[in-house]
């Protein structure tokens, strides 16, 4: 009753003070824990709970599977579903939907896959769960594929599958299909769900379709930050500067609390115009709202200051992060873009004596159905000397156009 009322705090008082604990107890005292978003805590009392000699059963082991999934910590996950196959309980529907959401956490959606295919039964949260899954890892055909054989299996979709399916329809550009989806949602009465509002809100920014997304946004009464950076993006990617602004200043007036995403969605418009002071205002809400430890947020801050000639200014950022191997990077475009070579040398040479090693950059293309994936210096691909003589032929081509590369950026 505590944990549920938010006093995790008293509930755990009276755990700790109860002479007799049982599978109950714990998973009651779990489930508060889950509630209140300490993953690792969670994890800690189940362990605590089997040292005890305590029989774990179903409901605790599907309790506690998604803070596995929340920390990333696959082969915990992996040894609660070891756990549950030797308990008896491995076929339990609630275990194996809780598994297959651990899985795509974690990335390895195969395996989520493979169980998802075993299961003697597949209810609304199974595929719901994949769905989305496929959707988070950017295994965007796979969550589409697996919408379309879910229809045909007779299985009724959720609000969330709804808004687990909408985001794989966005990026692979499917207006028509998403516009199908909204129509279902207005059926079945999902369509003042806030997830889906903001599902949808992107899907329309994504394809140009503002007005729509526009008349989403404005009939929500009970918007979140979600929505509210849903339609920022929009107008960002579309260059709508006077817009994204007037919907930031709404979003604060309404009391939401503009967080992480916010702010890396809407920096770079002053970078884009130039906004200088804007841009001071926006790092003044990044520090007083504690977003400064963000890396995103930091990044966004110092190309901002680049990007609007305040070179130094970036460089104070880069200070209080000297750990991180993406500062680095950008300290020494941020250098470049001013013309300081002397300073770009050093930055480079700090990186090279700390061993600091920077992820390469990614891109991908979608042709058809199918993904392209790219690194930095990737050769692998089957099509690369195509792809190259191609490229040179469009350099070519730009250069006949009058077209000077920026060559700042080393």
């Amino acid at each position: 009753m505590f944990a549920k009322c938010g006093s995790l705090r008293e509930a755990r008082r009276v755990f700790d003070d109860m002479p007799m604990r049982d599978v109950v107890s714990w998973g009651a005292m779990i489930c508060g824990t889950m509630h209140h978003g300490d993953w690792l805590e969670a994890l800690h009392l189940f362990t605590s709970m089997r040292l005890e000699g305590i029989q774990v059963d179903s409901v605790s082991v599907a309790t506690v599977l998604p803070a596995c999934g929340r920390l990333g910590s696959l082969h915990v996950g992996m040894g609660l579903h070891g756990c549950a196959i030797r308990s008896g309980f491995g076929d339990d529907l609630c275990v194996s939907n809780a598994l297959i959401d651990m899985y795509c956490k974690c990335g390895y959606t195969p395996l989520a896959h493979h169980l998802f295919r075993s299961m003697e039964y597949n209810d609304v949260v199974s595929w719901s769960s994949l769905i989305a899954g496929y959707s988070q890892n950017c295994e965007y055909s796979e969550s589409v594929d697996l919408f379309i054989e879910m229809m045909g299996s007779g299985i009724r979709p959720s609000s969330v599958t709804i808004a687990s399916i909408l985001p794989s329809f966005s990026e692979r550009k499917l207006l028509k299909q998403g516009q199908e989806i909204h129509g279902y949602a207005i059926r079945h009465g999902f369509e003042f769900d806030v997830f889906i509002a903001s599902a949808l809100v992107d899907l329309y920014c994504q394809s140009g379709s503002m007005r729509e997304a526009e008349f989403i946004f404005e009939i929500m009464s009970d918007r979140d930050i979600a929505i509210g950076n849903s339609m920022l993006a929009g107008y960002a990617m579309n260059g709508n500067v006077d817009f994204a602004f007037q919907t930031l200043r709404s979003i604060r007036e309404s009391g939401l609390c503009p967080n992480s995403v916010t702010m890396v969605t809407v920096l770079p418009l002053c970078n884009r115009f130039t906004m200088l002071n804007r841009g001071k205002e926006l790092h003044g809400y990044v520090t007083r709202a504690s977003l400064d430890s963000i890396i995103s947020v930091n990044n966004s801050l110092m190309d901002m200051y680049c990007k609007c000639g305040c070179p130094d200014l970036g460089k104070k950022i880069f200070e209080r992060k000297p750990e991180d191997p993406g500062y680095y990077i950008l300290l020494s475009n941020i250098y470049a873009a001013a013309g300081r070579w002397a300073d770009v040398m050093d930055v480079r040479t700090m990186v090279k004596e700390r061993g600091l090693m920077k992820k390469p950059g990614g891109s991908w293309i979608q042709i058809g159905s199918h993904i392209h994936s790219f690194l930095a210096r990737d050769r692998s691909h089957a099509e690369f000397d195509k792809i190259y003589d191609i490229i040179g032929i469009l350099l070519l081509e730009m250069r006949e156009e009058g077209y000077v590369p920026d060559m700042s950026f080393p």
